[in-house]
């Protein structure tokens, strides 16, 4: 993996746990296990690296 890979899976990890900690307190009454939730969310995170609105978006959100 290359420096440029690693940077984006730590920013993708950062952002998953936060935005998993949010999914985690709307979602607990519903019993739905969050772990599926944050393998996609990763790989959602993992893409949007490459566009600078959805980056930009994702980290106003988190």
């Amino acid at each position: 993996m290359n420096a440029d890979e690693r940077q984006k899976r730590e920013w993708a990890q950062l952002h998953a746990q936060r935005l998993n900690c949010l999914f985690e307190k709307w979602q607990q009454p519903l019993g739905i296990d969050s772990e599926p939730y944050c393998d996609r969310l990763l790989e959602e995170l993992l893409d949007a690296c490459d566009d600078p609105l959805r980056k930009s978006l994702i980290e106003t959100l988190a």
